[in-house]
C-alpha cells in the first residue's frame, strides 16, 4: 500500500481497533489477543481494499499443528516461546538469527525456554 493509502489504512485500522475495544457488545475473548486481526479486514473494507486469506505456507499457525520437517513456512505464529521451541527448524532459525542481530539475541536471552 503506497503513500496515502498506507496512511489512510493505518489510521482506519487503529480507529477500528479502538472502537471494537471500547464496544461492550464485543466479547472480551474476541478482543484479546486478536484485536488487530479483528480490526484488519474492517479497516481494509473501509479503505476499499479486499483481503484474501493465505494458506498455511504463508501464515502457519504454530498452535494448530506441528510443522512438517520438509515444510518451509514463510510466517510462523508461535504466540508463546514454548510453541516456538517445539519446532526444530524454528529453533535453528532463531539460533542462527541471534548471531547477526543484537535484538534477537536479547529477545532469546529473555526467553526461559531458550
Amino acid at each position: 500500500m503506497p503513500g496515502q493509502l498506507a496512511t489512510r489504512f493505518a489510521e482506519a485500522w487503529m480507529d477500528c481497533a479502538r472502537r471494537i475495544d471500547a464496544d461492550p457488545k464485543v466479547p472480551a475473548a474476541a478482543k484479546r489477543p486478536y484485536l488487530d486481526q479483528v480490526a484488519f479486514p474492517i479497516a481494509a473494507a473501509l479503505c476499499g481494499q479486499s483481503v484474501a486469506a493465505l494458506d498455511e505456507k504463508w501464515n502457519y499457525r504454530g498452535w494448530g499443528w506441528d510443522l512438517p520437517e520438509d515444510a518451509d513456512a514463510i510466517l510462523f505464529h508461535y504466540q508463546e516461546a514454548v510453541r516456538l521451541t517445539r519446532q526444530p527448524r524454528s529453533v535453528a532459525t532463531a539460533e542462527a538469527a541471534r548471531h547477526f542481530s543484537p535484538a534477537v539475541e536479547h529477545a532469546l536471552r529473555e526467553m526461559t525456554e531458550f
